[in-house]
């Protein structure tokens, strides 16, 4: 009976007597994500929506481990995560990741500034876009919780893959870069089982046995991870824009280049193409786009005290009139002969009636008669035969009377002619009086020189080649209207330019470069007339660089109605090319 006691005993320990290992899940904070790009060692990408990696950029992850709980030991750390959202893939591969070793700033940071980085700590392949890729890095988190002063972020690198990852800026996609850590708590130590009892003391008695060790309580499972979110769809993805090279505030007098950067009333744009001159950032959505939105006006400060009124500089002399030339000899009048008498004068015609008022234009700055040699801008106003004009938008020879582009509007049609008023009755004739004598005629003056005019017409265009379609393939386009990305023949029917004017086709000028994707290229281009290709060509030689050609030596003539297109074709269809063409017709 009290060996069945002691056994119950035992038993009820080992069913009450465990031990439990909590689980628990939490997201680090991403506090700033950049990248750098070695061959723009100053420039400053942290307010971009994506990282780039490889092909010379690296990118920078900052997370604050400051919401772990307090007292958080490594040994608590059982697994943490870096998770990235594949936004584009130019070149499958690779990306390494490793700790930074110092501090760095989210938009300070730069290639020439950037901290050193340490040794791996994992790796990751990226093969297609539109998807997660993680890896393991929970050494290098439980080293940050041993040592905090030493979490200065990760460093994302790539010697063969050239990829594109979500930054925490990006507000289409928006999967941010991620850091999930679990974290567990070691239950308690099972209790020790019972002493076996002593047994009595004879003359030579037996000692009682052990009692049995007590039983180890049973590990608790770990907590299941959290489902991830379904991911939202992908956007389309754009093209990858240039380097940004900010120029100030913009101007109209400047001609901007693709990547240019302009402030106007607060916020900044980014030029969208080449020969961009004269169009408004805040309404031609075709040239620019907004980089940086002007932010909310803040609270206006006290007025500070005036400032004493500096004393009024002298003024400045006025500059000596120049000396007007001298006046050609004037011929010997002849004597006027005597005036005969004036007839009665007719009754005068009816003034015909006022037409309607039209719609109020644009504020108006009247330039005098049209000239094809003026540059004109929105609002200039110009007369010719009699109708004046007004300009919509900038312009330079293109007549306002035969204008089919959009770039005048009638600003006050010529009034039809009034009805000829009855003829009066003549008077009686006066007599003749007598014919004067002839003066003698004056001395000819020099012959002025000879006037020229120029009817220049010139037509520019942007597009990119991504690499697709096979090599030698010919394309064909408009150069009014050729913009954005061809993937594959168009037929020249339904894509050419109709010319407005007979001119004579003059130059061929022909810019291309391909840093995006750097491989050896030969482009050339053709000029066709109605269909038929012209001698007027030239070839670009391209390898991770810009080239241009020109064509002035073979010229032709065209008329009002003549179509005009380009063709291409490329010795190989890898790199991601940018080509700007401009005709140029006289």
């Amino acid at each position: 009976m009290k060996r069945f006691g002691f056994v119950r005993l035992i038993l009820c320990l080992c069913v009450f007597v465990f031990s439990v290992h909590e689980a628990s899940a939490l997201d680090a904070t991403l506090t700033g994500d950049a990248s750098v790009n070695s061959a723009h060692s100053g420039f400053n990408y942290g307010a971009l929506s994506n990282l780039y990696v490889g092909n010379g950029s690296t990118a920078f992850l900052q997370f604050d481990l400051s919401s772990l709980p307090a007292g958080t030991t490594s040994a608590q750390v059982s697994h943490a995560t870096l998770t990235l959202f594949v936004n584009r893939v130019n070149t499958a591969g690779t990306v390494t990741v490793s700790p930074v070793s110092g501090s760095w700033g989210e938009y300070s940071i730069s290639s020439s500034t950037a901290p050193a980085t340490g040794s791996s700590v994992g790796s990751l392949p990226v093969l297609l876009a539109g998807q997660y890729v993680t890896v393991d890095i929970t050494s290098q988190v439980q080293a940050w919780v041993n040592a905090p002063a030493s979490n200065n972020g990760l460093a994302l690198a790539s010697s063969g893959a050239n990829v594109l990852f979500d930054s925490k800026e990006n507000d289409e996609t928006s999967h941010a870069a991620r850091l999930d850590i679990t974290l567990v708590n070691q239950g308690p130590q099972g209790v020790p089982g019972v002493a076996g009892a002593t047994g009595a003391a004879g003359a030579t008695g037996a000692t009682g046995l052990q009692g049995p060790q007590g039983v180890q309580g049973p590990i608790g499972p770990v907590g299941a991870t959290g489902a991830i979110g379904a991911a939202g769809a992908v956007g389309a993805t754009g093209p990858q824009g240039p380097p940004v090279n900010f120029l100030g505030a913009w101007s109209t007098a400047t001609t901007y280049s693709t990547g240019d950067a302009v402030s106007y009333n607060g916020s900044s744009y980014i030029s969208l193409q080449n020969a961009n001159i004269s169009n408004n950032p805040a309404t031609a959505t075709a040239e620019w786009a907004l980089l940086a939105e002007q932010g909310a006006t803040g609270a206006t400060g006290a007025q500070g005290i005036q400032g004493v009124q500096g004393v009024q500089g002298p003024v400045g002399p006025i500059g000596p009139i120049g000396a007007t030339g001298p006046q050609g000899p004037t011929g010997l009048t002849g004597a006027t002969g005597a005036t005969g008498a004036t007839g009665p004068a007719g009754p005068t015609g009816a003034t015909g009636a006022a037409g309607p008022q039209g719609p109020q234009g644009p504020p108006i700055s009247f330039k005098g008669t049209w000239s094809n040699s003026v540059a004109y801008l929105i609002g200039d106003a110009v007369s010719e035969n009699g109708t004046s004009y007004i300009a919509l938008i900038a312009n330079s020879a293109v007549n306002p009377a035969t204008d089919v582009t959009g770039s005048w509007a009638v600003l006050a049609q010529a009034g039809a002619t009034g009805a000829t008023g009855a003829t009066g009755a003549a008077g009686a004739t006066g007599a003749t009086g007598p014919t004067g004598p002839t003066g003698a005629t004056g001395a000819t003056g020099p012959a002025g020189a000879n006037g020229s005019g120029i009817n220049t017409i010139s037509y520019a265009m942007e597009f990119t080649n991504p690499g697709s379609g096979a090599a030698g393939t010919t394309y064909f386009f408009s150069p009014l209207y050729a913009t954005g990305t061809f993937t594959g023949n168009t037929t020249i029917g339904g894509n050419f330019v109709a010319m407005p004017v007979a001119c004579t086709m003059s130059a061929l000028n022909v810019g291309v470069n391909n840093y995006q994707t750097p491989a050896a290229d030969v482009t050339t281009l053709t000029v066709y007339k109605n269909g038929v290709a012209t001698a007027m060509t030239c070839s670009v030689t391209t390898n991770n660089s810009g080239s241009s050609c020109q064509d002035a030596t073979h010229t032709f003539s065209v008329v009002g109605g003549d179509s005009i297109s380009v063709a291409f074709s490329e010795s190989n269809v890898n790199p991601f090319n940018n080509v700007v063409v401009n005709l140029v017709c006289q």
